[in-house]
């Protein structure tokens, strides 16, 4: 990993996207079950689920995507 942030791409090391979504437990046990994702974090306001190296951060947000 990088001593300090850079710009340079070849330093990107990983990303974990925060989805807004109006039910967090569904949208977790949906990755689970379906995508095969690992769910072992999280309640119905949050959750993080993981596959491979990359992570997917859930939110409960009754509004959904904002344009």
């Amino acid at each position: 990993m990088p001593a300090l942030p850079s710009s340079n791409p070849e330093q990107f090391v990983q990303g974990a996207p925060v989805l807004h979504v109006p039910d967090v437990s569904t949208t977790a046990a949906f990755y689970r079950d379906s995508l095969g994702f690992t769910w072992d974090f999280g309640d119905d306001a949050y959750a993080v689920v993981w596959r491979d190296n990359s992570a997917i951060h859930f939110v409960k947000d009754e509004c959904g995507p904002r344009g």
